[in-house]
């Protein structure tokens, strides 16, 4: 009886060994996810307040959590390549790069 049960076990156990180990091989090497939200303001407002890093601290709510935190801005408003880059202790750090703009209608960010 203790046999079947400890057999039963070191089944369960390999069973979870190989899902764990062999499992990643079976997923995607990479992701993409999106987000999409739809505002009550006129698109140029928008436009301009995405496209834009030097208005990009008048809504984005990160900032609020360390005023501190070093903060790069690189290139052209609203033009591709445009970079915001932020390094703080409790925000962490990163950067968002323009990857593609059409006026009034898209802007789309690299995180």
């Amino acid at each position: 009886m203790i046999k079947k049960i400890l057999l039963a076990l070191l089944a369960v156990v390999a069973l979870v060994v190989l899902v764990v180990v062999a499992g990643p091989l079976f997923l995607p090497k990479s992701y993409t996810t999106s987000r999409s939200l739809d505002l009550s303001a006129p698109v140029a407002k928008v436009y301009a307040a995405v496209g834009d890093f030097e208005q990009f601290n008048l809504w984005q709510p990160w900032i609020r959590y360390e005023p501190s935190a070093k903060q790069t801005i690189t290139g052209k408003p609203f033009s591709v390549g445009a970079r915001y880059a932020w390094d703080g202790k409790q925000i962490g750090s990163g950067s968002m790069t323009i990857r593609e703009i059409k006026e009034n209608a898209l802007v789309v960010h690299d995180l």
